[in-house]
């Protein structure tokens, strides 16, 4: 078909019959796919002959499988030599590639060397993105100036994602102004002097996305949150959360919404947790509860919910969690000895000893194991957890296992995913991980913060499944995202394998 379209077309060769031009011959427009194969194919020989604009269209081409087999080393290929003759799209295409490891070796620093050099030639969409790499705080230092500098650029140039996003980032970075005047004057937002707040403590590394301030959570019922938590969310998001066939404009506070995320929460979703606190603090479709929502927050924190620390700080502020834990404590309520035990390991107890109702470690422990002989499935979890890391207790892994797989036969999805990744990162060579590799990947659909983490782990050791490291860095990048500090750090490390020398790429924290 090639030979005999190009012989068309050429007045010296002797099947050129008649004097038409090609797109009127029926036999190159016999099928879409013939004329996009004939059309790659003289974009190949112009490629060739170092046409860079042909480059970058042959790239996409391949990238998306239009006129040849798709083949994301040949796009990048194409590519990278268009984006060598300084082509600015080809340049902020590969940066796409470089920043996501498709066809080419996952170098984020690659990615911000091609951005830069598009923003020279004011590229907004370059402009735009370059924006999130002054906020991820991996490639260079976070600068909240520069990521309002370059979203303003965008928006100026009238490219519609930075015009919508940049007034919510001014608002964040107002937020963040007032709340580091208010540190260092020693008082909170509203002037009155600030209490010591771990909160504060927890956010020395920071998630890869823009946390919603929690204020702006108070006094919405269930509907609203809702659809602020869907709001821009991908559908894997919305899978999470058992609300991928929902509308956004269909979103009820009703039992089917509430099923969804409680299955959500029990698998580890940091989203769905805090929004069943939510529920529980405000008295949304139920009765309030504090030291119900108060478990929730607590669980909640230990998947790294950005917003859940400070929502349960302020919860502890009210008098009524502290004399309902202290009440309930004292008639031996599994959820308040759970709670109450969990708020003083997480060193959020503040509120609490200013009111009076203080416990110590040792009680904290005893606390917990009572729960855990009542079945309660959370200090099961819970306890474990201290068993495994040695937290006021002798680290004992087994004995963690054990309480874990208690949990998990009572139905604690939670528990099944602990043990998976347990097995996971003690594992040798030799072992079967499928089993526990099943488990990860149906609770990572489940929205299991922790099981995205530890498939990333996987991916990025090799373990159980082949070495990928783009792969580990997307599911690392989405779990920090989420609020997971394991992944930051992993993330930050795989960074740091690579961080090329210079004062511009030298971290501070």
């Amino acid at each position: 078909m090639l030979s005999f379209a190009s012989g068309q077309t050429n007045q010296d060769s002797p099947v050129f019959k008649k004097k038409r031009n090609p797109e009127e011959l029926p036999e190159i427009r016999q099928s879409d796919p013939m004329y996009e194969i004939w059309q790659t194919f003289l974009l190949t020989r112009q490629a060739n002959a170092g046409d860079a604009v042909a480059q970058y269209e042959l790239g996409i081409r391949y990238f998306l499988g239009i006129g040849a087999q798709a083949d994301t080393a040949q796009a990048a290929y194409w590519t990278a030599k268009s984006a060598e003759q300084n082509h600015l799209p080809a340049r902020f295409n590969l940066a796409i590639l470089a920043y996501h490891g498709m066809g080419v070796e996952w170098n984020p620093f690659e990615a911000y060397r091609q951005l830069t050099a598009c923003v020279v030639g004011n590229m907004a969409e370059a402009e735009y993105f370059l924006s999130f790499f002054y906020l991820e705080n991996l490639v260079v230092p976070m600068n909240w100036d520069k990521v309002v500098y370059w979203l303003k650029k965008g928006a100026d140039a009238g490219y519609a994602p930075a015009k919508e996003l940049l007034p919510k980032v001014e608002e964040q970075r107002r937020r963040l102004h007032e709340r580091e005047a208010g540190d260092a004057a020693g008082k909170d937002s509203t002037g009155k002097p600030a209490s010591p707040n771990p909160v504060s403590i927890r956010r020395n590394l920071v998630p890869v996305t823009m946390e919603t301030a929690a204020d702006s959570m108070r006094n919405e019922d269930l509907n609203m949150l809702l659809r602020s938590a869907l709001q821009g969310a991908t559908e894997e998001q919305k899978q999470s959360l058992g609300l991928s066939k929902m509308l956004d404009a269909n979103i009820k506070a009703d039992s089917a919404t509430f099923a969804a995320i409680a299955i959500a929460a029990g698998a580890g979703s940091p989203e769905a947790l805090v929004l069943l606190g939510r529920k529980y603090e405000q008295g949304i479709a139920s009765a309030p509860d504090v030291v119900l929502a108060s478990s929730y927050y607590v669980r909640a924190i230990r998947m790294d919910s950005p917003r859940a620390p400070e929502l349960l700080w302020n919860l502890l502020q009210r008098s009524d969690l502290a004399a309902a834990l202290k009440t309930r404590a004292a008639a031996r309520d599994p959820e308040a000895l759970y709670a109450w035990a969990a708020i003083l390991a997480l060193g959020l107890d503040g509120p609490l000893v200013q009111q009076g109702v203080v416990i110590t470690q040792k009680q904290a422990v005893q606390f917990l194991e009572d729960a855990a002989s009542q079945g309660f499935i959370p200090a099961l979890v819970e306890l474990g957890l201290w068993h495994y890391t040695g937290r006021w207790v002798a680290p004992d892994p087994a004995t963690a296992r054990t309480l874990w797989e208690e949990a998990r036969q009572k139905g604690s999805r939670e528990a099944e995913i602990r043990l998976a990744v347990a097995r996971v990162r003690e594992s040798g060579t030799e072992q079967d991980l499928h089993p526990a590799l099943e488990v990860l990947t149906s609770a990572m659909r489940e929205g299991s913060v922790l099981a995205e983490f530890a498939l990333g782990y996987c991916l990025e050791t090799g373990t159980g499944v082949g070495n990928d490291i783009p792969r580990a860095a997307r599911l690392y990048r989405d779990a920090a995202g989420r609020g997971s500090q394991d992944a930051f750090r992993a993330l930050r490390r795989m960074h740091d394998e690579i961080r090329p020398a210079g004062d511009e790429f030298r971290m501070t924290e």
